[in-house]
């Protein structure tokens, strides 16, 4: 979240507390640095709150933020290795260190898709390499990219890149 520049703003509350900081780091009573210190986490409260409403009234909601570079690297590694294995919702969030409704909101944030069509855009970009590069059965590439049999495969495939495997490998 980006901080917005406030301008002339005023705000009793920040300035009543601000006054009152003024004033006690001027006494030289004891204890006095701790109930300024509840004073600067109260300015810091305001000034927050201040902020995400501003950012939520621009915005129209709050967004999630994205995965971490370092959590999106390990993720795509784990999918692009085990490929041909069965990859759970459970295994990604596990992997994330993270619930799976946080982890879905977090990876949408950073992808702009699910997991589960990250997942299968990976199969498909598999699959597509293998038929191109190999003469190999179809419905072994579909077993071999994670697909669990050719119509899967098949599917999946047109759907996504508007040709069957077969009319991809021929062009």
């Amino acid at each position: 979240m980006q901080l917005l520049p406030e301008m002339c703003v005023q705000d009793a509350l920040l300035l009543e507390i601000g006054t009152e900081v003024s004033r006690l780091m001027e006494s030289k009573a004891k204890g006095v640095g701790l109930y300024i210190d509840t004073l600067a986490l109260a300015i810091s409260e305001r000034l927050i709150s201040r902020q995400l409403k501003r950012y939520v009234s621009t915005q129209g909601k709050l967004q999630c933020p994205p995965l971490s570079p370092v959590r999106l690297h390990a993720i795509t590694e784990y999918v692009d290795v085990n490929l041909c294995e069965e990859i759970s919702l459970s295994q990604l969030c596990a992997l994330a260190g993270m619930s799976a409704s946080h982890f879905v909101r977090r990876f949408n944030a950073a992808l702009g898709q699910s997991p589960y069509q990250f997942v299968l855009s990976r199969r498909i970009e598999s699959a597509k390499r293998l038929l191109a590069r190999t003469d190999r059965p179809i419905a072994d590439i579909a077993l071999d990219c994670g697909f669990s049999h050719q119509e899967h495969l098949t599917n999946a495939f047109r759907r996504r890149v508007g040709t069957t495997p077969a009319a991809y490998r021929k062009a």
